[in-house]
């Protein structure tokens, strides 16, 4: 039996942290003890690590998997399995390796290397997003990061076949963060776009090495939250029609 915590923001972690400060008059420092209370639960009775990897508000499903994204189950807010599945590696709707994990629409999204995104229900595959190049992935993303809004899908931006990458010359690493971070395919167009950049005030842009990016970014309203996890900064961007724009930071 694995416990599984709801978080206040509909997932699965619900809980206070709080701290206290007392002066240190010798040192003249802030201690600081810290505090966490649990105040709701559940279990899944599943035997096995998995981990949190999606909630679909619209149907109160949570969708968590094991590390590797390859096998997930879907439980409800009681903790009961609503399905479990484990993609094929063979046969027409193989899964060579799954790149990413979430619900689309309520219908669980998994970013496959060379296909763009399958789509499941019910351990059944019932639709695809294509993305309209031949792309390479060098990473998993820890958030799925695709949304729709009428015709057209964002999505984390896949680098083209075509871009040379050799990741031991730092001349790679600065043009890979000027790249875009977001895009959208029209479907209407069939055409894609990059819309989200890193802003010129960035430290990400400061002409040195600091690592692999690698995008997490939650959309709400008309509001993006952008965090490119080896920086310890977020980026907001507002949405104005079909363009993302940098207002504040």
């Amino acid at each position: 039996m694995k416990p599984i915590f709801e978080k206040c923001s509909g997932l699965l972690l619900l809980g206070i942290l709080t701290f206290s400060c007392t002066a240190n008059k010798e040192e003249g420092k802030v201690e600081r003890s810290f505090s966490l209370e649990l105040i709701d639960s559940l279990e899944v009775d599943y035997l096995g690590d998995l981990m949190l990897v999606d909630y679909d508000p619209e149907e109160g499903k949570y969708l968590l998997s094991n590390d590797t994204y390859y096998e997930y189950v879907e439980v409800d807010g009681s903790g009961e399995i609503l399905n479990q599945h484990q993609f094929n590696s063979e046969g027409i709707d193989a899964v060579e390796t799954a790149l990413g994990l979430g619900y689309v629409n309520g219908k669980v999204t998994v970013l496959t290397p060379t296909n763009g995104y399958f789509q499941f229900e019910d351990s059944l595959k019932v639709g695809q997003i294509e993305i309209p190049y031949a792309y390479q992935i060098f990473m998993f993303y820890p958030k799925l990061g695709v949304f729709k809004e009428n015709n057209q899908i964002y999505f984390p931006s896949l680098w083209p076949e075509t871009f040379a990458v050799n990741m031991n010359e730092g001349e790679f690493y600065k043009k890979l963060y000027r790249l875009p971070i977001l895009s959208k395919f029209d479907e209407s167009i069939r055409d894609t776009l990059g819309v989200v950049r890193l802003p010129e005030t960035s430290k990400l842009l400061n002409g040195q090495v600091h690592g692999f990016p690698i995008p997490v970014y939650t959309k709400s309203d008309e509001l993006l939250l952008l965090s490119m996890w080896i920086e310890p900064r977020f980026y907001v961007y507002n949405q104005e029609g079909i363009t993302l724009t940098m207002f504040r930071q």
